[in-house]
């Protein structure tokens, strides 16, 4: 099975910034957990509920390539949310 990344969706409010979510991958691919990374955050953004909850939804989704291990795999998904005029 082929990874996928889902992109947080974003209504274009007035926040912007990078929101970095740790995740949890289990040997199958499927994310196990998520959490917010506020030191890799930026901080505005990361003040954001909104932001960090639609960060979380979509890392929540994410599918990986199966491992042949055992063991979950930890890591990152880093969003950018942009503002669009």
């Amino acid at each position: 099975m082929v990874g996928r990344l889902p992109k947080p969706s974003y209504d274009n409010s007035n926040i912007e910034g990078r929101i970095v979510v740790n995740i949890t991958v289990t040997p199958a691919g499927k994310v196990a957990s998520a959490s917010i990374n506020a030191k890799g955050s930026d901080p505005n953004a990361s003040a954001s509920s909104y932001l960090r909850e639609k960060a979380l939804e979509a890392a929540r989704k994410a599918v990986f390539e199966a491992s042949n291990g055992k063991n979950n795999q930890n890591g990152t998904i880093t969003y950018y949310f942009k503002i669009t005029r």
